[in-house]
């Protein structure tokens, strides 16, 4: 059974530790640090990872996101793309990792595409501390409001739907390595494990600007057995 892990500022390439299980889950996983905003888009850096359904190699990725603030459209960017292998040798019992670096030419340097964007990087401006982050009685909808400033509200399936359309984005963008089992990369990223009851939402601040504001959330969600969770950033704009 596969599972897609998202963790909180992955770590491209990490290695899963040999055990005594004769074969390792799938683990695919990808995560959100804030990277540079600007009064319309924000830019974050999305790192993921997959161990290629085994215990001694895994790839891993790195890409700069431009989400759109009026839109949620995002726009990637290459900037990272590693292959870990450990390898063991005849003299020695302990493996040695080796890294390899892929697609070199097609890396972009983040720190010069948010310089021509005109974007500050992060730890951007906010304003204020959310007095209310709370939902409707059903729990469909939900609200951070802050005294004398802007409202921002969501709900709970338009971000599942941009969780969604995030995924498949990466689908779409990682690499597709040869694995174990018989679902690729993509296949993991296309159809996630993810058990969307447990998903909940943290506030991570908000921005304005002579040119506009905007709202950071992050949607975390455990899959069904507790193996891992999706974190990834979503932009609200204000109402």
């Amino acid at each position: 059974m596969k599972r897609l892990v998202i963790a909180l500022f992955a770590s491209a390439g990490a290695l899963l530790a040999p055990s005594a299980q004769a074969t390792p889950p799938d683990i695919a996983t990808a995560g959100d640090q804030p990277f540079a905003a600007t009064p319309d888009r924000v830019f974050v850096l999305r790192s993921t990872s997959d161990n290629l359904g085994q215990y001694t190699g895994s790839q891993g990725e790195t890409f700069l996101v431009a989400i759109d603030v009026a839109t949620g459209e995002e726009t990637y960017w290459l900037v990272y793309r590693e292959k870990q292998t450990v390898v063991y040798d005849n003299d020695t019992a302990e493996g040695r990792v080796e890294t390899e670096l892929l697609a070199r030419d097609d890396w972009h340097d983040p720190y010069a595409i948010v310089a021509d964007a005109g974007a500050t990087l992060a730890p951007f401006a906010t304003r204020g501390e959310a007095l209310e982050f709370a939902s409707s009685a059903d729990g469909e909808r939900y609200t951070v409001t802050y005294e004398d400033g802007p409202t921002f509200a969501f709900s709970r399936a338009d971000a599942f739907a941009q969780m969604d359309r995030s995924l498949a984005a990466l689908a779409e963008r990682v690499e597709d390595f040869e694995r174990m089992a018989p679902m690729s990369t993509r296949d993991l990223y296309r159809d996630p494990w993810i058990d969307r009851e447990s998903c909940s939402f943290s506030n991570l601040g908000w921005s304005v600007g002579p040119e506009g504001s905007f709202q950071l959330i992050r949607i975390k969600c455990d899959d069904d057995e507790g193996l891992g969770i999706v974190s990834l950033i979503q932009v609200i704009a204000p109402e």
